[in-house]
This record gives C-alpha cells, sequence and structure tokens, in this order.
C-alpha cells in the first residue's frame, strides 16, 4: 500500500513536470513567431507578375 502511494506521488509530480515544460515550450513558440508576409497574389505566373513602378527623376 505504502509502495502504491509513493507511486501516485511521484507519477503526480512527473505530470506537473512535463505540464510546466508544455507550457513553456508554448510560450517560446509565441515569443519567437516570426511574422509571415502575404502576396497580394500567390500565382507566379508571368501574367500576374507586377512591375514595379518606374519613378521620373
Amino acid at each position: 500500500m505504502v509502495y502504491q502511494t509513493i507511486g501516485l506521488l511521484r507519477l503526480t509530480v512527473i505530470q506537473r513536470l512535463i505540464q510546466g515544460i508544455e507550457h513553456e515550450v508554448r510560450i517560446m513558440e509565441l515569443l519567437t513567431r516570426q511574422p509571415t508576409m502575404r502576396r497580394a497574389n500567390p500565382s507566379m505566373t508571368k501574367d500576374t507578375c507586377s512591375q514595379p513602378c518606374q519613378v521620373d527623376t
């Protein structure tokens, strides 16, 4: 009976440690996430690629 109680306590401690680590990983993913830049037109064909505007100097 004593060994079962010790086993359950160890299991509880291990589960809490894992939950804490998972929480830290989620926080770090949020903090280190790089912003994504979306293109206006995702197609890469010649028809949809626009030329940059030329500025008169």
